[in-house]
């Protein structure tokens, strides 16, 4: 008669790894949720309303250590959109893993009107969840808080390896917008040009 011994401590592994993914799919989705939710409670903030999009039943807890949704709008560099995604979101003018988790934020560069402008998002739905739907000659707009509008065309959408960090900063391209790859490895990159 076979060994059963191995079979069962193969299913039982299985099962504890789909069960610990079960667990982070449901994390990740939950904190895009969150996300979602921050980022239209910034564009109110900062007076322009965002499309209505399904939200989360809670809206994400403010602590004290972290900025409150009328900072983050005031310092708020302007708002971006992307037109074929159904996307506007503020842009934060600092980068941080607890500012990502509220929004997109500015990553490099000082001026959005100059080149070399990268703006970072998670990969969340609401949020750079579905960059690479993009394609080449899709519009990206970027409206600062003095009221200038720029506009972009996308010009390239690549990929680079997590540990490359200074492709991100490319100045040959006017804006770059960067998010992770589903595992977290690589980094899909938006280049776009001033049109």
């Amino acid at each position: 008669m076979p060994n059963k011994k191995p079979a069962v401590i193969l299913l039982s592994l299985g099962a504890v790894l789909l069960l610990c993914g079960g667990l982070w799919l449901g994390s990740n989705a939950n904190a895009g949720q969150k996300a979602a939710v921050s980022a239209r409670q910034i564009l109110a903030e900062m007076g322009r309303p965002a499309a209505p999009r399904p939200s989360p039943s809670a809206p994400p807890s403010e602590s004290s250590s972290q900025p409150t949704v009328q900072e983050l709008a005031s310092d708020a560099l302007g708002i971006l959109e992307i037109p074929s995604l159904s996307l506007e979101l503020p842009v934060l003018d600092d980068c941080s893993e607890e500012l990502l988790e509220r929004s997109v934020c500015r990553y490099a560069g000082t001026d959005p009107s100059l080149p070399g402008f990268v703006i970072a998002g998670h990969s969340y739905e609401e949020h750079f969840g579905m960059l690479s739907r993009l394609a080449e000659g899709n519009s990206v707009v970027f409206y600062l808080r003095d009221g200038t509008e720029l506009q972009y065309s996308v010009a390239e959408l690549a990929y680079i390896s997590g540990n490359a960090p200074e492709e991100l900063q490319a100045e040959d391209w006017d804006l770059t917008l960067f998010t992770c790859s589903f595992d977290g490895s690589d980094r899909l990159l938006i280049r776009c040009k001033r049109t």
